[in-house]
């Protein structure tokens, strides 16, 4: 039983390397062989859900919530539902079970903030949208992913002048990440800012 917990206990370790490279897939076949010796363990479940939220795998998120029913009452596992129910467009259920969940620290926060906010816009109510970036802005203020969604966000709905205010502070934060660049030369663009615009449009091009 020993041998078999420190067996299980190194391949989730070896798991939680591969998710800090953002190795998801590896990282999900890692934590899949720890949990088959070791299914009862939270650390193991919650990450696994968390890798399928990441992913976007309806599928496998759905049938691992149903294989782990009895971890119904962790904030993991719910905001698992919540997220299960927004990728099957049931955007108002995703938001009744947001209204249930309690996070126990600033990631479960943010991530609860998350999933309201990809459901509020795709119920089209973007003032509530906008409120709960500027609380998540006020939260983690030098998450470079929040400004970029924020920028996109304020670009799709019309507003590139103000969209390129968060999308340069992306920038600043870390500016090799994909689709940033691009975005900006959108901005730039719509705004008859030619010269930046096209800058920032050829550096995509150059890197694809």
């Amino acid at each position: 039983m020993k041998n078999t917990f420190e067996k299980s206990k190194k391949i989730f370790l070896e798991a939680l390397k591969c998710l800090v490279n953002e190795d998801f897939n590896s990282a999900e076949r890692k934590l899949l062989e720890s949990y088959r010796l070791t299914p009862n363990r939270i650390s193991i479940i919650s990450n696994l859900i968390q890798i399928y939220i990441k992913l976007e795998d309806s599928t496998k998120l759905k049938n691992f919530l149903k294989k782990n029913d009895n971890f119904n009452d962790t904030f993991d596992y719910k905001v698992g539902l919540g997220f299960l129910e927004y990728f099957e467009k049931n955007h108002e259920e995703s938001l009744n079970i947001c209204k249930d969940l309690k996070p126990q620290n600033l990631k479960q926060k943010v991530q609860t903030i998350n999933l309201k906010i990809k459901n509020l816009d795709e119920l089209n109510k973007f003032d509530d949208v906008i409120s709960l970036y500027d609380e998540i802005l006020l939260i983690e203020k030098d998450n470079y992913i929040n400004f970029y969604n924020f920028g996109t966000f304020l670009y799709k709905t019309g507003d590139p002048k103000k969209a390129l205010k968060y999308l340069y502070k992306a920038f600043d934060l870390k500016n090799d990440f994909p689709g940033l660049k691009w975005n900006i030369s959108l901005c730039e663009l719509k705004l008859g800012n030619f010269k930046k615009g096209f800058s920032y449009y050829n550096y995509r091009w150059k890197n694809k």
